[in-house]
Formats: C-alpha cells, structure tokens, sequence
C-alpha cells in the first residue's frame, strides 16, 4: 500500500504548523506511523506528544526531495508523511518533485491543505498570484485564520476571491491560532482517517 503524502500550504505565519498540530491529534489512529516534513523553520514547532510522529526538516534543493522522500519512506516505515510547505516558493517546483517516478512508485497525494491569514491574504492572492494561485486552486480545504475581528463583508470579500480559484475546495475560517482545535472537530470534515473526499479536485491525483 503507497503512503499517503497530505501537504500542508501557506505563507510564514499563517499557522501552517499549528494546523498540522491539531489535525494529527484529530486524525491520527493507533496503526498509523506518521511524518512530518518541514520545509521551513516557522515560530511554532511540531509537537513531540505524539509517540507515532516523527519530524524531519528538508533544507536541500526541492528538485531532491524526492530521493529524501523515498529514503523516509524505507526507513522510517511510515504510513502517512506530512509536508509542511513555504508558500513563497512555488507549488509547481513541488508538484514537478512528487510526481517523479521514484516518489509516485511509494507514495499517493492523499490531501491538499491552504492555511490563508485572513489579515494577508487578499493582498498576497492580488500581488503574488504566481505563487499563491497554483496551490489555492489545487487544495480540496481552504482554512482561514485570524478572522477574529474582522468585519463580516471583509471576510466574504475573501471568501469570494478564494472561490473565484477554487470551485471545489471546502472553506473553513477560524478566529486565531487558539480556535484552530475547535474548528476542526466542529466541522464535520474530519473521521479518524481523513478529510471526506471531493471527486473534481486534486489536479495532482492524476500524477500518482
């Protein structure tokens, strides 16, 4: 059976590490062995509290990662790898790495996460489209954080712009990094496997 590779997206800050935090804690089961990638070095730090979690981080060259991906896979066992992605470098680069034949013969795209802060990302997606659009279009959840305090009009103006890219991904917004917990369990995504499936998202699935 291939291992499940879930990416996890977005710019420094936007809580990339505190989602990924509380979604193995409201995932995870007992027979799972999971990995978490780290491809930047961010404030918040994967927790250890885990006993079935593992955190590497990657400081090389993304045209290498799949050989580091495939050394992960032999030797740590794993049934599930999470990568923890900068959203200043572009998704292609990524998308290009993972779809090499050395990855795709031990691993499957399993999920697509974009964790936007509410605060930011009206600007990014308007002055860096180039590298937000690819990711944002392609992630079956679009979680947005920071919308505590926000007026409500501020927060459709951006769910419309997140929309207009991407027909199909589920929209979740969330007050702060504190609220993130919540928000999970709260809404009805999430088993103790996996987010409930799409069928006309993941232009990647098609790769592996």
């Amino acid at each position: 059976m291939k291992v499940k590779l879930d990416i996890v997206t977005g710019f420094l800050g936007s809580g990339k590490s505190v989602f990924i935090n509380n979604i193995i804690k409201e995932t995870i089961t007992k027979d799972e062995k999971v990995v978490v990638l780290q491809l930047e070095d961010g404030e918040t730090k994967i927790s250890n509290n885990f006993t079935n979690v593992k955190t590497f981080m990657y400081s090389d060259e993304i045209d290498k990662l799949d050989f580091y991906i495939s050394s992960i896979v032999d030797e740590e066992k794993c049934t599930r790898i999470i990568i923890e992605y900068n959203g200043t470098e572009t998704f292609e680069e990524l998308q290009s790495t993972l779809s090499k034949t050395i990855v795709r013969k031990k691993c499957k795209i399993n999920d697509i996460y974009f964790i936007a802060d509410a605060n930011v990302i009206k600007s990014y997606i308007l002055n860096m489209g180039d590298f937000i659009i690819p990711s944002l279009e392609k992630s079956n959840l679009i979680f947005i954080n920071n919308c505590l305090g926000k007026e409500i009009d501020k927060i459709e103006e951006i769910e419309t712009l997140v929309k207009n890219i991407n027909l199909s991904g589920h929209i979740l917004k969330c007050d702060n990094n504190d609220d993130v917990g919540r928000t999970i369990r709260e809404s009805n995504l999430f088993s103790k496997k996996r987010i409930k499936k799409f069928y006309l998202f993941l232009y990647l699935s098609s790769y592996l």
